[in-house]
């Protein structure tokens, strides 16, 4: 039967029915045969439970045009008439060889019609609440009540009242693709792959393992079987074991029904598969890869036992094998591995065996499971020999402890004179130390103000040589908005350095992304135009296509400022000032200040040409105060470097320094940029020197 099954139907006289996308299929007596579909056979339902029988022997189940039945003695199809213009939505089995449907309709009134195979009448009791919305299942138990599942959630008849399943948090999202009757008042509901179980008013989720659960059955032997679209799900002792292609069992399964000659059926998208129990009677057999010692202490660690087994004709590959063990009789429990972790701390002392036995796929076990006997016993710390030892020794102890306490007693009157004076230099230590830790604050806090003045002037500088220019130009209108303008930058340049040694550099407010560095490196010449003497000669390179970096472009301006005064000074006013700034793709050895990683980095150098820097000087020149300036013909603070190399510190940039007396000194800052940037067209990578 190559086609898809969608549902299996045993009639009271033993004949198997199966419905099919284009046939019914009967076995009766180890016979086979096929029922084509007539033309008036639209496409059958494919769900478990569209397969039913009236009381007068015929089949029926729902097509896409409506209901069709089937006489079994005469093989032939009818189609049977809808009342009035009602369109089929649902149809499901009902007690008593009946039939409930759902019609296509709004209107509330109608939502179940009831068919007993020759008329149709409204149900004697309530409709179904409308809130489980299309109906996908309907289920007759044998306690007498009626399920109702749909596409919203599930609903129970009950002594002439329902109950409404579909607000229960979430339970039936999805719907409700199967409802099975369990006996004694639990059934279980089948949901988008989930397994939920009612028993007692209580739903309660079981995890299988499966995903999109088809169906359920139980054997005569209580066996209880699900299907799913990835194989077959089998209880055994209160675990779930999978079946899957290696045993045969294909994909896609629909529908799952047992015979009465015990025979387990599976409908799936390419026909019939039937179970074969007999196929294999016999067990594997199970082996101890390795037996602990058979004595443990009590309280000790966990002991590992491995494992292995071997099917007698390898109907079940060795890695297919399943295994259960236990201690002392206990439940079984299903091993994840050929390897388990036995704890031994919770046991008593006394005589113990642990087993394991192998089971295979078609559900043999091995009847000789294999055992490792062990004792849980005593720690010799804890029996009663040695307890009396030990209070023996204890009380030893206590005799010499009561003549030594009294001969510290002693001792304790002649320290307490010692400790009183220890007391008294330990308070006037701590008071010092106070004095000390003031004392370092105020030295701290007069370095950030001297750090603070030194920019500062830096920047009044510039503001004071624009105004001197202003003055003796007041009628040249391009000379005064272009310092005008200089002295608002410098301005902005002034309040985001106050921001940012007040700590207020990383609020929301300030721009952490500076986009045009090279305007950077343009913009601080420009500024700097008043104060460079005619004698230097200045040289910016720019590369293009430089990306975004990390910062404040206030607080890259003003450390460029502090580093091109610097050069000036070293320079005594005369010689070669080159402005550099490029992409780096690789980055150079013997850092001063280390940069943040990044895939690659924006260098922005100042060289110069002046008398360069002694390697004895080179190590402090970044400290606070340090000065080489009083041998030049200008004089500073000592702090310009040095505000330079905390920025840094604090924006995550390297910095770099190389210098050679009478030849010169360049500055590097290296700069993370914010993202992997493509290199610019004919740009090639270079390193610093």
């Amino acid at each position: 039967m190559n086609e898809a099954v969608h549902d299996v139907l045993e009639g009271g006289d033993g004949t198997i029915w199966f419905l099919g996308e284009r046939r019914l299929l009967r076995r009766r007596a180890e016979q086979w045969r096929e029922f084509e579909f007539t033309p008036e056979v639209g496409q059958p339902e494919a769900r478990a439970g569209a397969l039913g029988q009236f009381a007068d022997g015929r089949l029926f189940f729902p097509d896409d045009r409506g209901l069709v039945a089937f006489d079994t003695e005469a093989g032939e199809f009818t189609r049977l008439a809808m009342p009035g213009e009602v369109k089929l939505r649902y149809a499901g089995p009902a007690p008593d060889g009946h039939l409930f449907v759902q019609p296509a309709t709004a209107d509330a009134a109608q939502q179940m019609l009831h068919f007993d195979g020759t008329e149709w009448k409204l149900p004697a009791f309530a409709q179904p609440p409308g809130t489980i919305g299309d109906w996908t299942t309907t289920l007759a138990t044998d306690s007498g009540e009626i399920w109702v599942g749909g596409s919203e959630g599930a609903a129970r008849l009950a002594k002439d009242e329902w109950t409404d399943f579909t607000t229960l948090g979430g339970t039936f999202q999805g719907g409700v693709d199967a409802l099975f009757d369990r006996g004694e008042g639990i059934v279980w509901a089948l949901t988008r792959g989930k397994l939920f179980t009612f028993t007692a008013g209580t739903w309660a989720e079981q995890p299988t393992g499966l995903d999109r659960l088809t169906g359920c059955t139980t054997t005569d032997d209580g066996v209880v079987w699900l299907a799913s679209e990835g194989g077959l799900l089998r209880q055994y002792e209160s675990q779930w074991v999978s079946l899957g292609a290696e045993e045969g069992v294909p994909g896609g399964v629909q529908v799952l029904r047992q015979s009465g000659d015990g025979r387990l059926w599976l409908g799936h998208a390419r026909g019939l598969s039937v179970f074969h129990p007999d196929a294999d009677k016999d067990p594997p057999q199970t082996y101890l890869d390795d037996t602990p010692r058979s004595e443990v202490e009590e309280g000790s660690e966990p002991i590992s036992f491995a494992f292995s087994g071997r099917d007698r004709w390898k109907t079940t590959p060795t890695e297919r094998l399943l295994f259960f063990y236990r201690i002392d009789d206990g439940n079984w429990q299903l091993a994840n591995s050929t390897r388990v972790s036995l704890p031994i701390g919770g046991l008593q002392p006394g005589a113990y065996k642990f087993e394991v036995r192998a089971m295979d796929r078609s559900f043999n076990v091995d009847s000789s499971p294999a055992v490792w006997a062990f004792t849980v016993v005593v720690p010799w710390f804890k029996q009663a020999r040695i307890l009396g030892i030990v209070l023996l020794a204890g009380a030893a102890v206590l005799a010499f402890g009561a003549l030594a306490v009294n001969r510290h007693l002693r001792l304790v009157r002649s320290y307490a004179e010692i400790e009183r004076i220890v007391a008294e230099r330990t308070r006037q230590l701590e008071v010092a130390n106070r004095e000390l830790a003031h004392s370092e604050k105020m030295r701290s806090l007069g370095t950030l103000a001297a750090g603070v003045a030194h920019d500062f002037n830096s920047i009044l500088s510039i503001i004071r040589g624009s105004v001197q220019i202003i003055e003796a130009h007041p009628k040249n209108e391009e000379k005064v908005r272009t310092r005008i303008s200089r002295i608002k930058s410098m301005v902005e340049q002034g309040s985001t350095l106050v921001k940012a040694m007040l700590g207020f550099s990383r609020a929301d407010d300030v721009a952490l992304v500076v986009d045009n560095v090279g305007g950077v490196v343009e913009d601080t010449v420009r500024l700097l135009g008043d104060r460079l003497p005619p004698e230097v000669e200045v040289a910016v390179s720019v590369s293009p296509g430089l990306p975004p970096v990390h910062g404040t472009r206030e607080l890259l301006q003003q450390m460029l400022l502090n580093l091109v005064l610097n050069a000036l000074d070293a320079m005594e006013s005369r010689g070669r000032l080159v402005l550099n700034c490029q992409r780096l793709h690789q980055v150079p050895e013997h850092w001063v200040l280390a940069p943040s990683g990044a895939l690659e980095y924006v260098s922005v150098s100042v060289e110069d040409s002046g008398s360069g820097i002694s390697p004895e000087n080179l190590s402090r020149i970044f400290e606070p105060f340090f000065t080489t300036k009083a041998f030049s013909t200008r004089h500073g603070t000592g702090l310009g470097l040095s505000m330079v190399y905390e920025f840094c510190k604090e924006l995550g940039y390297g910095l770099h320094v190389r210098s050679e007396l009478r030849r010169g000194t360049i500055f590097s800052i290296v700069i993370p940029v914010l993202r992997a940037a493509d290199t610019a067209p004919g740009e090639k990578p270079v390193t610093l020197g």
